[in-house]
């Protein structure tokens, strides 16, 4: 049976915390870690417009929204959504172009999480809801993979799937798994969305310390030196909080 990984969550050098490169995509397609990949850089879309330009692998042109309740995601944009606006005006402005509203690692303080009573208020502009998302369910928060997978139940939301993957060793380790479809469904948002709620959400490595503490360890080759940039270490430890 012909299966379709779609990677709906992933940054690149294009982020100020990440050094993933083209080549680096370009390999981990070649594995087979992915069949379409969403791009997803904080605050832009230059590398998502350029790769998806090289025709190497399909891309889907996404950017993560930091907005002033939390992040939201925007796929299938046509150009970048301003940040730092409330959370309700991102998701219009995201509409507005044709996109798909995707939210990640929501209700998770530590990476920016819309909390609970904010994705309540949104719930009708919501397209996906990010219930499987490796950077945090590799152990330290294996509990809230099953809260959001609930809460997606219970209000009905199509689960999304990313690895949410900054360095190379990360791409792929999460994703939606679509059967019997293929890069037709990338033609068109509504498309894609349709075929969404027939996907699986899976992840590669099951939840557990070694894997968390395998990645922490990488924390110092995100930034190619020992110490990783200042800003990306503040941003990363008192953002939100």
């Amino acid at each position: 049976m012909k299966k379709f990984k779609v990677d709906l969550h992933l940054h690149t050098n294009a982020s100020y915390d990440a050094v993933i490169s083209f080549e680096d995509l370009k390999k981990a397609y070649q594995m087979g870690k992915f069949d379409a990949v969403a791009i997803t850089d904080h605050g832009t879309i230059k590398n998502a417009l350029d790769f998806a330009n090289r025709n190497e692998f399909p891309v889907i042109i996404g950017q993560e929204v930091e907005t002033k309740s939390g992040d939201v995601i925007g796929l299938f944009l046509q150009e970048e959504v301003p940040e730092e606006q409330e959370v309700l005006e991102t998701c219009f402005a995201i509409h507005a172009q044709g996109g798909l509203v995707y939210i990640p690692h929501p209700f998770d303080p530590l990476k920016s999480g819309l909390r609970e009573d904010v994705v309540l208020q949104i719930l009708p502009v919501i397209d996906l809801f990010e219930t499987h998302n490796f950077s945090y369910g590799a152990g330290i928060f294996k509990s809230n993979l099953k809260k959001v997978s609930d809460f997606a139940r219970k209000h009905n939301l199509s689960s999304g799937a990313g690895s949410d993957a900054h360095i190379p060793s990360e791409i792929g380790m999460a994703f939606l798994e679509f059967e019997n479809v293929g890069q037709e469904i990338l033609k068109s948002p509504k498309a894609f969305w349709e075929n969404c709620g027939k996907a699986i959400p899976a992840m590669i490595a099951k939840p557990n310390y070694k894997i968390a503490l395998k990645h922490l360890t990488n924390f110092a080759y995100m930034r190619k030196s020992f110490l990783p940039n200042l800003h990306c270490l503040t941003h990363a430890l008192f953002s939100r909080l």
